[in-house]
């Protein structure tokens, strides 16, 4: 779903809610074009690296639902994260992804906050070598609209997100606001539909960073 995560200073072209390519990516082999975050890296069978597929955020938020209400905030403090994984069917190409740092969250009765202190990922186009380093530090605000599963996210700050965006599959570097409704049923296809209105952020291309 979300690559939950949040990134930091961008050296991209950023572009108001377009997915537009960025006017100068430099990440050239091992530069470092960027500081940013993302969820999924090389597949394997520790289940830890399994649940990572869906992401550390969706995992939380399976939690959330399957939980009775409570009375006040669940906190669950930062833990240490690491992932490797490989993202494919997002670009024309495989994306290795390695993420450390950590990630909390704070649950509701009917919604959750996500964060990602100190989360850093890496990127790598695994056809060209390729990578970009992305730092994480946005907070994600997750709504559980109903019983159905469907949630509203509000992306707050520097995130990665990962899945289907309005039909058009991808990996995006949200800026900003951002406001993304998605169901649970659907992971982990992470199916997103951006809702322009609310999201005066702006997302930045991934795929195109990696691939110019």
């Amino acid at each position: 779903m979300i690559i939950l995560g949040n990134l930091g200073p961008s050296q991209t072209n950023d572009k108001p809610l377009t997915r537009s390519r960025p006017e100068n990516p430099r990440a050239t082999g091992n530069e470092n074009p960027e500081r940013g975050s993302p969820t999924r890296c090389e597949k394997k069978e520790d289940p830890m690296i399994r649940t990572s597929r869906i992401s550390l955020v969706v995992a939380l938020l399976l939690v959330v639902m399957a939980l009775p209400a409570w009375g006040k905030p669940e906190v669950f403090p930062p833990e240490p994260v690491e992932i490797d994984d490989v993202l494919s069917g997002f670009c024309s190409f495989d994306v290795g992804a390695h993420v450390e740092g950590k990630g909390g969250a704070i649950l509701f009765d009917d919604r959750a906050i996500i964060t990602a202190p100190g989360l850093e990922a890496q990127l790598t186009n695994l056809d060209t070598g390729r990578t970009v380093a992305l730092k994480i530090q946005g907070t994600l605000h997750d709504t559980f609209l109903d019983e159905e599963g469907n949630v509203r996210t509000v992306n707050v700050g520097r995130n990665l997100l990962f899945g289907s965006f309005d039909g058009d599959p991808g990996i995006f570097l949200t800026i900003g606001k951002i406001v993304t409704d998605w169901n649970l049923n659907d992971l982990p296809d992470n199916i997103f539909d951006v809702v322009e209105s609310e999201s005066p952020g702006k997302m930045v291309d991934v795929c195109a960073m990696l691939s110019g």
